[in-house]
């Protein structure tokens, strides 16, 4: 049914149509029963469905947009009379008069007190209330209400409560709710309105606030004050969370406030309804305050103000999810909107399509917010000119975050956005315009995104387009960013249109990105400045990671600072600058790290460049920065000056890839493509470490400029390669050239104090001349064109460059492909130094081309050259060091040689015209595989030219030239210049005429492996051009590896002053250093009969002279008588008149062939006379040889030498000569003939073979001294040579010196044939006159072979040796000696032989005639030297010696040196005899008489002697070590008795005492390999008296241990009883015996006092001994000695059978008559002797009388064992143990854990006997074991005198035999009568 009130008739006051009004024909339910608004106020949950519907209201009848609403509208009128609440007035009359009231009682208005009746609806009647009072409770917060309890007392009065009452109750119960009032001190003091009215709920949708007291307001709203709708929200809204369940108000009509509305809870919508506006009244604070709500929406609401309202909503802490939708703000709030959070806690604000109109401050204002979404917004301001005012500004003490702007308009104030402390800001498709600064982002607000954006400045006062400061990660993409004014008059700021300052440091870097914007103006023409785009920081704070990429500027520049990053695909169209110019289009400042690529430039106007990078601070440098890619474009520009400048301290720059133009005009280029500077000041420098490559250059004056500022330290340009560009059609017009860097010429490339520069890779053509657009020649001339320039500059690489299509035009001429000059000194008096060096200019191409007519040209042009107006007093010296140039192609084409190319290459220290200059030098110029054709002159040149200049005193040319590889061809000049050597070196030495000479000197001159094709001269020349009385001094000249055909003229080969062949003519040569003529091809030499190289040195000294490796040849007729040293192929002679020495002289490597000629005195020949020093001489490798068809020709000695014959000078000395590797056919080696100290003669590995005179000797050299005692010959080798026939091998005749020593000879082959072998030796060393020493001589590894007569090594020594070795040699079939070393044969010396090493040799079939000793050294006479430090080791010897009794093979006679032998080591040889060359002593050694210590023989194998293995005789001998050797007889002997080894001794001279001491033999090996039984060989005899007659002899702290007898008669044996033993030691052998005729296999036989003897841990095995044999004995003769310290231990013995007698261990002391002998600590213990035939352990001591005392005796823990055959003789007893005294004194006896087992008949188990009066104490029998298992005796035999036995103890003993009588250990035995009477004790004994 159609409603009942048609809403058409509805009256909506100044509001408007609600949405949801629905039309005429719409529904309505009349049962519907709901209650519309308590669906929204208190469920909204319940109409969730149908308020998601929308409807379409095309009538406009509904308030409400979707179906809940309409319905709501359509049911109002049925539902209102339900709900209780206000129709009318309900203020209260004092409160409307005004606060605070008079009182504390309220009363209801009225219209009779002046206001509106008060009209309540309760139930479904209106109740007037107007009147009603109520008096609230002092001092508290009270709720009026009105009671509609109908039940209650109070109802329908006014009553109060301290809270809300309820609306709506559970039992249907309203309440009217009025006010909240607040009382304090007996007055209301505040008033909140609480009234909801009710009246005509059918127009009010949901909860609405109309303000006014009238019908139409309580009619439209819910509430008249938005006080009422904040308590009942307060009080009864629910909070709920979704959109639906927000309290929701309708602002209708017009709400003016007199102070801040505080939104009291979250969740509202405020929903503007027509005009809907809230108004502020006249307070100075926020007109709405949100802060700490959340959910809040404004929509549809007008904000304005009458006062001075700060901001229109404010927001604070706690403000959350704030939506402004759709508002307008109008009039002069402080910010329209703004949210201030100090704590940050703001967020999620949201404004869209609001409109902000002549704003105070701000439009919006943001601090501490997060989350912030504008867009679609309209923020216009009070105008430009007002000032701080900003359209929106995020800013403030605490951060924002995550602020969007989108489609906004921000106009008509002076700052248009402000982002500061705000990170996550994104700007996109926004405008600002009409303001001063468009956008500014400061203050740590990082990553902010600018994008889309149109920022338009105003046309008057525009100054900054975007600024972005102090900020991480900034973008601004895509947008346009104008500034249209023209206007800069009083202008001082500096305008930009895109600016980045202050960056952040931070690892990460700051990383701003400016891509694809387009910006327009932004240039003060007033100032010459601006920046359409401008990156600013500074040392502390520079921009990092910049992206500036893709943007267009527009008539402004684009300004970089201390930036890092990507600056790229930029248009830059820079401005037109009509006032002062402008440095550039683009300012690279302070950078690092910087690419700036792939931009195009075009210039205009007053700007000086197009591109400048410059550092001109102290604390800062530009680095890394990357100039690549660009295309320059200059027309239009007044007066360029560069394309590209690098200015100050730039470092590892690159300008790559760009293209440039620098043609204006045919009147106007630019003057420099790329120009990089000093800059000077406080924060100037020079730029370093840069590339400039690939760039693309065209039309400029100069192309490729680095200027440097002086020579001072920090003010060259350094380090920067220029490479791979391409430069063309560079010129400058100029009158004259004038040698300085700026006149010069035009430079394709230039440098000016410059240093480590490359150039690389370039290609220079048609430089000379300019075309213009049209293809013209634009005339500019004359033109002096040259490829590479520079000036002052050092260390520079010029390579693989390409230089075509030069053109000197008119008067002007080709300056060179390369000029190089340093001609200024440094600044202040003189003497100054011009230096030029590090030059490096290789593998470049010079094509020269028909010049029109032009003047004389170069190639490449090395000058050094100084200032021409400096006096004389302003000395300078010129230094050229380093230069190279190589592989370089300098071409005069053929068609065009009627241009004359003068010189390829030129190095001068002089102007290239001759001007006058002041010495100079060079130092390592270098010329290397060039290829230079067609030159007119010198294809390379350096002239050092004669000068005369006054005031000076030398000239310094210090020549260091290396001119290899290189392939010239020279022609005759079409001028007539003269002749065309290849090459041409030209120095000189002037005369000054004024009474003194120049010294001038070159040092350097290296010609190597050049070949000249064709040659119109001399194919290389040097040239030492003399004047007057100057003297020159040449030093490393060098000619190596050549290859020169025939030469034109008469010209040689290398010609030095004019010669043939090679000469050097040095008549006035002072000094000569390092000459090397080597490895050139010479074979094809006219045949005018002249040398091949001839060398005449006069009077100079020389060093370093060298002839290597030259294949040479001799022909024609040799000038001089044959023989002659003159008549020789090389030929180097000087005649000195004062004493010169030469040094470093090599004649190596060479082949030399004589095809025919004379009778030739020399291959090389050095004839050197007067007063000369030779200091190393070197012949090495050469081969010289008569060539088959020269049959006549002959050659007698290859190297021939002879120095300073005849003047006998002490101050001659010749040092370091060598002849090695050399081969001579028919001829001999060396003939060496010097007066003069000899050190370092080496002459190795050469071979030659005498065929026509075989009385020469291989290897001859005879030098005498002077007599003067000051001559030496010394460092002598001649080593690996092999020479054949002659008289001698190797021969040394030295006279009259007074020092020889050093001298090897080694290695060698010394062989004859067999028609004429050697005639005496294979290497003799003969010294006449005798120095004190031959030290150090050695001869070593040689091979040595002769025939009758011959020696091997003969060493006849005038004077003693000292450190000779002889080692390695193999000598065979001699008929003498291999080797004999004779000292002091002169006689009257002290011949001392000091270090001697005889090692490792191999001798064969040698001394088989004589008889002498194979290896003899004596002394042959007799003197007070010594010999020490002698070493025979690892020498081999076979078969050596005539038949028996053979020859000594190693003698070694020490006994003429009185002075004593010590360190004398016989060590790991190998001697065998045989039976036709008898070994008669393996090793004999005679020791003085006086002394003799540290004897080694050790590790030598002897076999098959005749007398005696090893002899050793000395007198005093100490430190004798004998040990690990093997003494072997084979094939027997013709001596009864050979020994092994044996020491004999005489008595000392001067005491007569023999001494053997400290000494050792051990771990030998003796044995008799003869017969069966052996040849009775003795292993170690010692023979301490073998003169019968020596005083005293003594053995002491000598041990003979460890050693293996086999098949020996005698292990060890004494033979002299006198001896003294102290300390001896004969322990752990081990000794197997068969047939032994000897009294024992250890015998010691000793008469004297024994101090310490061990003959311990001995193993023995003993077969078929004889009966005076034994194992162990030590027989103490008849005399008066003592014995101490004797330990006889763990030895272990063995009777095998066959033997038929022996004794296991005799100890046995007998004292003669009247004499005295006593013992003390001997020890017999822990022995086992097995199988024992006689006595297995014999003790006796006594006097026969006397007087003998023996102490602390100890036998124990033995073992005794017989084996069971008979003895033999069976009239004898034989025992196990023996303890035998005589009259003796005894004391501390032990005889204890013994054990004897007999077996056999006729044998005693232990015998104990004591004499009359033998006195023994403490005597202890105790734990032995004694049985006898024969049928005779006893076990236990005891034989008592009439002595004393005090202390005896007799315990623990077992005895036991197979007879029923015996002694036994028991008392009846041991204590009844004789001595055993006093404290004898029994005890605990066995008898079985």
């Amino acid at each position: 049914m159609p409603r009942s009130v048609n809403p058409g008739s509805i009256s909506v006051g100044k509001g408007r149509v609600p949405k949801g009004t629905v039309a005429d024909n719409s529904l309505r339910q009349p049962n519907r029963d709901i209650d519309p608004l308590r669906v929204h106020v208190h469920d909204p949950s319940r109409a969730h469905m149908a308020s998601s519907i929308g409807i379409v209201d095309a009538a406009g009848c509904f308030v409400s947009d979707e179906v809940e609403g309409a319905l709501q509208e359509i049911c109002s009128g049925a539902s209102a009379g339900r709900l209780n609440g206000l129709v009318a007035g309900g203020r209260f009359d004092e409160v409307v008069t005004g606060l605070p009231t008079a009182n504390l009682t309220l009363t209801l208005e009225s219209v009779s007190a002046g206001n509106n009746d008060t009209i309540v609806m309760v139930g479904a009647a209106a109740l007037d209330v107007s009147g009603l009072q109520v008096t609230v409770a002092d001092n508290a917060v009270s709720y009026i209400y009105l009671d509609c309890d109908s039940s209650s007392g109070t109802y329908q009065t006014l009553l109060t409560s301290n809270s809300a009452p309820e609306v709506e109750s559970s039992a249907g119960i309203e309440h009217i709710l009025f006010a909240k009032v607040t009382s304090a001190a007996g007055v209301v003091t505040q008033y909140q309105d609480g009234r909801f009215f009710v009246r005509n709920l059918d127009r009010k949708v949901q909860y609405s606030s109309r303000q006014g007291e009238n019908v139409d307001a309580w009619s439209e709203g819910c509430f008249v004050t938005l006080q009422a709708f904040f308590l009942w929200m307060a009080e009864y809204g629910d909070g709920g969370t979704s959109e639906e369940e927000k309290g929701t108000v309708i602002i209708r009509g017009t709400h003016t406030v007199s102070s801040t509305i505080t939104v009291p809870t979250d969740h509202l919508q405020f929903l503007g309804d027509g005009e809907a506006k809230i108004v502020g009244g006249n307070f100075a604070a926020p007109l709405i305050d949100v802060t700490g709500r959340d959910d809040i929406s404004f929509r549809g609401i007008e904000f304005g103000l009458a006062g001075p309202i700060t901001d229109a909503i404010r927001g604070g802490d706690g403000t959350t999810d704030l939506l402004i939708e759709d508002c307008t703000f109008l009039g002069n709030f402080g910010n329209c909107v703004g949210i201030v959070s100090a704590a940050g806690t703001a967020s999620k604000i949201r404004m869209a399509g609001c409109y902000g109109d002549t704003f105070g401050t701000r439009g919006v204002l943001l601090t501490g917010v997060s989350d912030v979404e504008i867009t679609g917004c309209d923020f216009k301001g009070p105008g430009v000119g007002v000032v701080g005012t900003i359209g929106i500004s995020a800013d403030g003490a605490t951060a924002n975050n995550n602020v969007r702007i989108t489609n906004t308009l921000v106009r008509d104030c002076e700052n248009g956005v402000r982002i500061d402390n705000s990170d996550n800001v994104k700007i996109s498709g926004s405008s600002v315009l009409g303001v001063r600064n468009g956008i500014a982002a400061l203050n740590l607000s990082d990553d902010l995104i600018v994008s889309e954006t149109l920022v338009e400045l105003e046309d008057d006062e525009g100054l900054s387009g975007i600024s972005i400061a102090q900020c991480f990660r900034p973008a601004v993409m895509g947008c346009t960013i104008k500034n249209p004014r023209v206007n800069w008059v009083g202008e001082v700021s500096v305008p930009k249109g895109l600016e980045y300052a202050n960056a952040p440091v931070s690892p990460d870097g700051s990383n701003p990105r400016f891509m694809g914007n387009h910006v327009q103006g932004f240039f003060n023409q007033d100032t010459s400045a601006g920046s359409g785009i401008a990156v600013v920081g500074g040392p502390a704070n520079r921009p990092t990671g910049c992206v500036v990429q893709g943007n267009t500027l527009v008539e402004n520049s684009l300004y970089l600072s201390y930036a890092s990053g990507v600056a790229s695909g930029n248009s830059i169209l820079g401005p037109n600058p009509s006032g002062a110019a402008i440095e550039a289009a683009v300012v690279i400042l302070e950078a690092v790290g910087l690419v700036f690529s792939e931009n195009v430039i075009r210039c205009g106007g007053n700007t000086n460049r197009a591109i400048w990078v410059v550092s001109n601070t102290v604390v800062s440098e530009s680095k890394s920065v990357r100039v690549s890619g660009n295309r320059i474009s200059l027309v239009g520009v007044t007066a360029p000056e560069s394309s590209i400048q690098v200015t100050g301290q730039v470092s590892d720059f690159e300008i790559s890839q760009n293209h440039m133009d620098g043609f204006v005009s045919e009147l106007v280029q630019a003057t420099y493509a790329i120009r990089v500077s000093y800059l000077g000041g406080a924060g100037g420098g020079t730029p370093r470490a840069g590339a400039i490559s690939g760039n693309r250059i065209t039309r400029f004056n100069q192309g490729i400029s680095l200027e440097g500022n002086s020579l001072e330290p920090g003010e060259f340009i350094s380090d920067v390669e220029v490479s791979g560009n391409h430069i063309s059609q560079v010129a400058v017009s100029q009158n004259s050239q004038v040698q300085n860097y700026a006149q010069v010429g035009a430079k394709a490339i230039g440098f000016l104090y410059s240093e480590r520069i490359t150039v690389r890779d370039n290609l220079l053509v048609d430089i000379g001349f300019i075309l213009d657009n049209a293809g013209s020649d634009i005339g500019l001339v004359p033109s002096f064109p040259v490829g590479v320039v520079s000036y002052n500059s050092h260390k520079v690489v010029v390579t693989q460059n390409r230089m075509d299509g030069f053109l000197a035009k008119t008067t002007g001429s080709l300056t060179g492909g390369l000029f190089v000059n340093d001609s200024e000194p440094p600044a202040g008096p003189g003497p100054h130094t011009v230096t030029l060096q590090g030059w490096d200019v290789s593998d470049n191409l010079l094509q020269v081309e028909d010049q029109n007519g032009a003047a004389l040209g170069r190639g490449f042009v090395f000058l050094c050259n100084n200032t021409p107006d400096l006096t004389i007093t302003d000395v300078v010296t010129r230094q050229m060091s380093n230069i190279r140039a190589s592989g370089n192609r300098i071409i005069v084409g053929v068609e065009t040689l009627a241009y004359d190319l003068a010189h390829g290459i030129v190095f001068t220290t002089g102007d290239v015209a001759g001007a006058n200059y002041y010495g100079g030098s060079f130092t390592f110029p270098e010329v290397f595989r060039n290829d230079i054709v067609n030159t007119s002159g010198a294809a390379i040149l350096l002239d050092a030219p004669n000068a005369t200049v006054a005031g000076a005193s030398t000239v310094t040319l210090v020549l260091d030239l290396k001119i290899v590889e290189n392939e010239l061809i020279t022609r005759v000049s079409p001028v007539g210049n003269g002749e065309a050597a290849a090459i041409k070196v030209q120095v000189g030495a002037p005369d000054l005429g004024v009474g003194s000479a120049y010294t001038a000197s070159v040092n350097g001159l290296k010609v190597l492996r050049n070949t000249s094709l064709a040659c119109h001269g001399y194919g290389i020349e040097f040239d030492t051009q003399q004047a007057g009385t100057g003297s020159l001094s040449v030093s490393n000249l060098h000619f190596e590896g050549n290859t020169i055909p025939q030469v034109g003229n008469n010209g040689g080969a290398i010609t030095l002053t004019a010669a043939l062949g090679i000469k050097v003519d040095g008549e006035l040569l002072v000094n000569l250093q390092q000459l090397l003529i080597d490895r050139n091809n010479f074979l094809y030499q006219s045949s005018q009969g002249d040398y091949a190289i001839r060398a005449d040195l006069g009077d100079s000294a020389v060093s370093g002279f060298s002839i290597t490796g030259n294949k040479l040849g001799c022909s024609g007729t040799i000038v001089g008588a044959a023989g002659a040293a003159e008549t020789s192929c090389v030929y180097v002679s000087a005649d000195t008149s004062s004493l010169k020495t030469y040094e470093d002289v090599q004649v190596n490597e060479n082949i030399l062939e004589v095809s025919a000629g004379a009778d030739y005195r020399g291959g090389f020949a050095l004839w050197l006379q007067n007063d000369v020093s030779v200091e190393t001489l070197s012949f090495r490798n050469n081969q010289i040889k008569c060539s088959p068809d020269a049959i006549s020709a002959s050659i007698r000695t290859g190297f021939y030498v002879d120095i300073a014959q005849g003047t006998a000078e002490a101050g001659n000395v010749v040092e370091g000569f060598s002849c090695s590797g050399n081969t001579v056919r028919e001829g001999g080696l060396l003939s060496f003939k010097a007066e003069a100290s000899v050190t370092g003669f080496h002459v190795f590995e050469n071979m030659a073979t005498i065929e026509y005179e075989p009385t020469l000797s291989g290897v001859q050299v005879g030098i005498v001294g002077d007599g003067s005692g000051t001559k030496s010959f010394e460092e002598v080798k001649v080593v690996g040579n092999s020479l054949y026939r002659g008289s001698a091998g190797v021969y040394f005749v030295l006279e009259n010196y007074s020092t020889i020593e050093r001298i090897s000879v080694s290695g060698n082959t010394l062989t004859g044939q067999s028609e004429a072998f050697f005639d005496g030796y294979g290497v003799r060393v003969l010294s006449t006159v005798a120095p004190p020493f031959l030290d150090a001589i050695s001869i070593s590894g040689n091979i040595i072979s002769g025939g009758t007569n011959s020696y091997g090594v003969v060493l006849q020594l005038g004077a003693g040796l000292r450190d000779c070795d002889v080692s390695g040699n193999k000598f065979f079939e001699l008929d003498e000696s291999a080797i004999r070393i004779l000292t002091n044969t002169t006689g009257g010396a002290d011949g001392n032989l000091v270090g001697l090493n005889v090692s490792g040799n191999l001798f064969r079939r040698c001394a088989r005639v004589s008889g002498d000793p194979v290896f003899e050294v004596n002394s042959s006479n007799t003197s007070a030297g010594f010999c020490e430090s002698v070493k025979i080791d690892g020498n081999q010897i076979f078969s050596c010696g005539v038949a028996a009794p053979g020859s000594d093979y190693i003698l070694l006679d020490a006994e003429s040196w009185s002075g004593g032998a010590q360190s004398l080591s016989i060590s790991g040889n190998q001697l065998e005899g045989s039976v036709l060359n008898s070994m008669q002593r393996g090793i004999s050694v005679i020791l003085p008489e006086t002394t003799a210590s540290g004897i080694s023989i050790q590790n030598n194998q002897i076999l098959d002697f005749d007398s005696q293995g090893v002899f050793v005789q000395g007198a005093a001998t100490r430190n004798l070590v004998f040990s690990g050797n093997s003494v072997v007889v084979r094939d027997g002997s013709t001596v009864v008795s050979p020994e092994g080894f044996s020491y004999s001794s005489g008595g000392r001279a001067g005491d007569n005492t023999s001494i053997l001491a400290e000494s050792v033999v051990s771990g030998n090996t003796f044995q008799d390999l003869s017969t069966p039984d052996g040849d009775n060989l003795l292993g170690i005899v010692l023979d301490m008296d073998n003169d019968g007659d020596t005083l005293l002899c003594i053995l002491e702290s000598c041990t003979f241990d460890g050693n293996v007898f086999r098949n020996v008669d005698s292990a060890f044996y004494t033979l002299t009883p006198d001896a003294l033993f102290w300390n001896v030691s004969v322990s752990g052998n081990q000794i197997y015996s068969v047939g032994a005729t000897r009294t024992s296999l250890i015998y010691v036989e000793c008469d004297k006092n024994i101090q310490g003897l061990n003959l311990n841990d001995n193993s023995i095995q003993a077969t078929s001994l004889t009966s005076a044999a034994g194992a162990i004995e030590v027989e103490r003769g008849l005399a008066s000695s003592n014995a101490r310290n004797i330990s006889i231990c763990r030895n272990s013995i063995e009777f095998v059978s066959g033997s038929v007698s022996g004794n296991g261990i005799r100890y046995n002391q007998l004292v003669a008559p009247a004499g005295f002998g006593n013992l003390q600590n001997i020890d017999i213990s822990h022995n086992s002797v097995l199988g024992v035939m006689d006595i297995g352990i014999y003790f006796s001591w006594g006097a026969l009388p006397g007087s003998s005392t023996a102490r602390y005796v100890t036998i124990s823990e033995n073992r005794v064992s017989s084996p069971l055959a008979a003895h033999a003789s069976g009239s004898d007893y034989n025992y196990g143990f023996v303890f035998f005294t005589v009259d003796s004194v005894g004391k501390h006896l032990v005889f204890s854990n013994n054990i004897s087992e007999v077996r056999a008949n006729d044998r005693i188990g232990m015998y104990f006997y004591t004499g009359d009066n033998s006195t023994l104490e403490f005597f202890t029998v105790s734990g032995s074991q004694s049985s006898s298992a024969g049928n005779l005796e006893n076990s236990v035999l005891t034989s008592w005198g009439t002595g004393t036995v005090l202390s005896g103890i007799v315990v623990g003993n077992m005895s036991t035999s197979n007879v029923l009588t015996q002694d036994d250990f028991t008392g009846t035995y041991w204590n009844s009568g004789g001595p055993w009477t006093l404290s004898t004790v029994t005890a605990n004994n066995t008898v079985l």
